[in-house]
């Protein structure tokens, strides 16, 4: 199975092509000045540096590309301004996706399955730790420095939570209406992710309204020292893979 977006990634892309959609004659007619500008400095090159002009001409052409895309992206983010939120996120899921492939690889946990979209909203990472149960992330991407929001971030960690209890007990609720029932109920401990800016005002060990709240750089050391329900191989196997094939099926 290929690798799964974000979905602040997948719902950026979205509001891209609505932004490209919306606003395509304005970016057709700064698209036409751009190539203006090139036809033009093209001319004026092959006129005054006729024996080194190709070397200028191509410069000049990547230069004016890349101020084109540039100019475009930051014309959407200041049209749409729910796209910086979207990017912030997609940016926050995929360090903590990163840090837990590193987690897997130092056998930290026996996996964790990402982006599952919901009814009633959306689970950023579900991780199936060795010694500490499940443990369902929510990660955060936060460019204010002062911390202000921690209360609010922290009330994510109980959705998260419920909304994995109800994955997993709807997973256990088909498997042992069938011939076997491996996988049996474990510990589902909620975490608050935050990277960014917002980590310096976060301390370590922090927690608000019992919910743990992790600075991004800090996760890999929070995930060695997690203690709590040991989870078999076996079980744990199960477990990803259902989650998986539930994230595939999730609005079929």
């Amino acid at each position: 199975m290929g690798k799964v977006q974000p979905y602040g990634r997948r719902r950026l892309r979205v509001i891209w092509r609505e932004f490209l959609r919306e606003n395509w004659q304005v970016i057709g007619i700064v698209a036409a000045g751009f190539v203006g500008l090139a036809a033009a400095t093209s001319w004026f090159s092959a006129r005054v540096l006729p024996g080194g002009s190709g070397y200028w001409i191509g410069f000049t052409h990547a230069s004016l590309a890349a101020v084109f895309i540039g100019l475009i992206g930051l014309l959407f983010l200041v049209v749409d301004g729910s796209a910086i939120h979207q990017l912030r996120g997609a940016w926050g899921e995929d360090n903590t996706r990163d840090v837990l492939g590193t987690a897997r690889r130092k056998r930290l946990i026996w996996g964790s399955v990402d982006a599952i979209d919901l009814v009633l909203g959306d689970i950023d990472h579900v991780v199936v730790t060795r010694n500490a149960g499940v443990v369902v992330i929510d990660s955060k991407w936060r460019s204010d420095g002062s911390g202000r929001d921690a209360r609010q971030m922290a009330a994510a960690g109980p959705r998260a939570k419920r909304r994995t209890e109800g994955v997993i007990g709807s997973i256990l609720t088909r498997e042992r209406g069938g011939h076997r029932a491996t996988t049996r109920a474990v510990d589902v401990t909620p975490l608050i992710v935050v990277w960014g800016r917002a980590q310096r005002a976060i301390s370590a060990d922090a927690r608000v309204d019992d919910v743990e709240v992790v600075r991004g750089r800090d996760l890999l050391d929070w995930l060695k020292r997690a203690q709590g329900e040991h989870v078999e191989r076996d079980a744990a196997a199960e477990l990803i893979g259902a989650l998986e094939t539930c994230r595939a099926t999730a609005g079929k």
